[in-house]
């Protein structure tokens, strides 16, 4: 992660250990994170942490504001601002990252649960169709995607919708 403004973490002020929990992260200023997950970058993230059953910090929630772009090798989300809410799946029922080989920017097990982007939405599948939206929702594990604004605007080679509202996009098997 790199930002050129500033940082400020916040810890669990109700523990009186030395090693207090992370609340929360705020970067300011180009912020740039680059993971085996992707890229994502912003003018401003805060990230925040929830205790797991180990007492250990784990993402819970990140918050992204002014020119945000997210890319994995699905897609690519650009949005005025993004709202993304993150799950830890149980660690006996997946492969040790050392196994995979791979390791996630956020921990091993956490997943992106929801996805809400706000303003000037867009969307650029990695099939080369393209989405403009007001809203975006997502629930990553359902695989639902709900699009809603005053124009919404769905684009590939063989199909083009325009002049939605409200579009509810859902991934078959």
């Amino acid at each position: 992660i790199t930002w050129s403004e500033g940082v400020d973490i916040s810890f669990d002020p109700s523990e009186s250990s030395d090693n207090p929990s992370i609340q929360d992260i705020i970067f300011r200023g180009n912020v740039n994170v680059v993971s085996p997950d992707g890229l994502f970058s912003s003018n401003w993230m805060q990230m925040f942490f929830e205790k797991n059953e180990r007492e250990k910090a784990v993402p819970s929630r990140l918050l992204a504001r002014e020119k945000v772009r997210a890319w994995n090798e699905d897609q690519t989300i650009w949005a005025d601002d993004l709202e993304v809410t993150f799950i830890v799946e149980d660690m006996e029922e997946e492969p040790a990252a050392e196994e995979t080989g791979s390791s996630s920017l956020m921990g091993n097990g956490t997943r992106v649960k929801d996805v809400f982007a706000n303003g000037d939405v867009q969307v650029l599948m990695a099939d080369g169709a393209r989405v403009f939206a007001d809203h975006l929702v997502a629930d990553a594990k359902q695989e639902q995607v709900v699009l809603t604004g005053e124009d919404v605007v769905i684009a590939r080679d063989d199909m083009l919708i325009d002049h939605g509202r409200h579009v509810e996009l859902e991934r078959r098997n």
